[in-house]
């Protein structure tokens, strides 16, 4: 599809001139005298860029520039003027203006700037399209699911994205689904535009952390002054995740609390703050914030206080009746994806709700992934889908046990007995023998996990 650029200019002979300039490189070229004529034809459609005049009498280029801002704010423009002013070279750029060219023109210059405007167009859409997908895919109604658990993240993400400068905790057993849920409450707020931008605390050597998140100042206010932008600064405007911040210094992450509630930081060096509006979403693996505090140099009184933020995100496992719901939404973007319909099966649904996740949303992905590898025509039944397993021998039966990956080692004792049972057709007498405990402790087991 041929390329529309718009050419405003009070000035007959330079309309003209213009047009026949651009006539020949494969686009469509729309001359326009005045301002009035040009919007009237903007409103019918966009362009893919628009080359004006800074001064004509019906109204000023810059005056034209903030009228297409309000309407079109990534429309590319290129402005034309005969003052060779710097100031009013720095007043367009501040409108927003994409190029500046001044008169006389160079015809081979003014050809490829426009046709570079033409790729920073292409560039804005494809931005756009992105960040789109992005909305949509992390957007709050993928939280989906109606377990207590997932209306409750649905409520702490919309709490989060109201409270943009409060720091959230988010904290569970890997891969299940924090770092999804930082992607929900940075794409549902104003940070959107901007990065998202993950750090592993992990490995930072506490030394240098100080520096490194707040940056760095040396001679300020000489000729030889220099400054080092930190994590905070560079993510200025998006949302900064901290993996594993339990290995920050206690004193470090109070800081970087108090730079993001009051979005101001103070490099090493400086003598003033620098205002920075940096979102702030920490992720731990641990079970409970008490293990924060146990295990780690996290300040008591501090956990505390992050107490009405800190989020405990519950493994698959004690959320079993989102499974098919989870499912069906991962299909359906996967679906997109391919440009396929992909289908569950009853039996294909059933097996997925019956198995025993093992304690993340991930695994379900990994099996739902291999399912699409087999499936016919995007059909998928309960013999596409395989779900991981451990086997072992015993050593005193020579019998091989299967266990679901994942258990807790709670549910695994479970397991195991029952197994057994299975192999000794409910000899109570044997079982017991062979598991190395009394009859009586049998008992107990099979009645804690409901076994026959």
């Amino acid at each position: 599809m041929r390329k529309q650029i718009c050419i405003i200019d009070d000035d007959a002979h330079m309309l003209n001139f213009l047009g026949k300039t651009l006539s020949n490189g494969g686009t469509d070229v729309q001359l326009y005298d005045s301002p009035a004529k040009f919007f009237e034809a903007f409103q019918r459609g966009c362009p893919d860029v628009v080359v004006l005049d800074l001064l004509m009498p019906e109204m000023s280029g810059i005056d034209v520039l903030r009228e297409i801002r309000t309407q079109e704010p990534l429309l590319p423009v290129v402005m034309l003027t005969s003052e060779a002013k710097v100031e009013t070279a720095v007043r367009a750029m501040k409108e927003g203006v994409d190029d500046y060219i001044t008169k006389p023109i160079d015809v081979d210059e003014f050809r490829l700037r426009v046709l570079r405007a033409l790729e920073i167009g292409k560039l804005r859409e494809k931005v756009t399209t992105e960040l789109e997908k992005q909305k949509t895919r992390y957007s709050v109604d993928s939280i989906v699911g109606n377990s207590k658990v997932a209306r409750k993240y649905r409520e702490l993400v919309l709490r989060a994205i109201a409270a943009p400068t409060k720091p959230v905790w988010l904290i569970g057993e890997s891969g299940g689904g924090k770092h999804y849920l930082c992607g929900v409450i940075h794409y549902g707020g104003n940070t959107a535009e901007n990065n998202c931008k993950f750090l592993q605390c992990a490995h930072l050597p506490a030394s240098d952390a100080e520096e490194f998140f707040f940056g760095s100042v040396i001679a300020e206010g000489t000729a030889h002054g220099f400054r080092q932008r930190g994590a905070m600064e560079q993510a200025d405007g998006g949302t900064l995740v901290l993996e594993n911040p339990e290995f920050l210094p206690g004193s470090l992450l109070k800081k970087l609390c108090e730079s993001s509630i009051h979005e101001r930081i103070v490099p090493t060096g400086a003598g003033d703050s620098i205002v920075v509006k940096t979102r702030l979403i920490f992720l731990s693996d641990v079970a409970e914030p008490q293990t924060l505090i146990a295990d780690f140099d996290v300040d008591k009184e501090f956990v505390k206080q992050m107490e009405d933020r800190i989020y405990y995100i519950s493994p698959l496992t004690k959320r079993s009746e989102d499974v098919e719901a989870l499912a069906h939404f991962y299909l359906q973007q996967a679906g997109i994806r391919d440009g396929v319909d992909y289908r569950l099966s009853e039996d294909a649904v059933q097996k997925l709700c019956s198995y025993n996740w093992p304690g993340n949303i991930r695994e379900l992905n990994n099996a739902l992934d291999r399912s699409i590898l087999l499936a016919q025509d995007g059909n998928i039944s309960a013999r596409e889908i395989s779900l991981g397993s451990i086997s072992w021998t015993s050593t005193d039966q020579g019998t091989v046990f299967s266990i679901p990956q994942g258990l807790t080692i709670k549910d695994l004792q479970g397991e195991y007995v029952r197994q057994t049972l299975e192999y000794f057709q409910g000899n109570l007498e044997n079982t017991a023998a062979s598991l190395g405990i009394s009859r009586k402790t049998l008992w107990e087991i099979r009645k804690k996990f409901q076994l026959p």
